[in-house]
């Protein structure tokens, strides 16, 4: 599976998402994402962080993806 942080669409997708929306206004997150982006190995460090609002955008991000990875295929 290619990265599900790289997804041109993501911001967008995450926008349109009730349940994601108000972390695109966190610079944390953003900043996170990008760092996912470039790299989805960092995953395991925010999944275990004590920032379960974290774990959740990650959870989200991956479902997307996995949503349409399996609707493709």
């Amino acid at each position: 599976m290619d990265n599900p942080f790289a997804t041109p669409d993501l911001f967008t997708r995450l926008h349109a998402n009730p349940k994601t929306r108000a972390y695109l206004q966190q610079p944390d997150y953003l900043q996170m994402l990008e760092l996912l982006k470039r790299n989805p190995r960092e995953l395991g460090r925010y999944t275990f962080t004590t920032s379960l609002k974290m774990s959740k955008l990650s959870a989200a991000i991956i479902h997307l993806s996995f949503t349409d990875f399996c609707s493709t295929s």
